[in-house]
């Protein structure tokens, strides 16, 4: 389960992080942590 989500934080580096914004919770705690 911890390979997906490191998995998905790479692939939403940006483009869902950028939708948390907008009211995102999935990618808020999985690619917020991104830089």
């Amino acid at each position: 389960m911890t390979n997906l989500l490191r998995r998905s934080t790479q692939s939403i580096d940006w483009q869902h992080v950028r939708c948390t914004q907008c009211g995102g919770t999935f990618p808020y705690s999985l690619g917020v942590k991104a830089p």
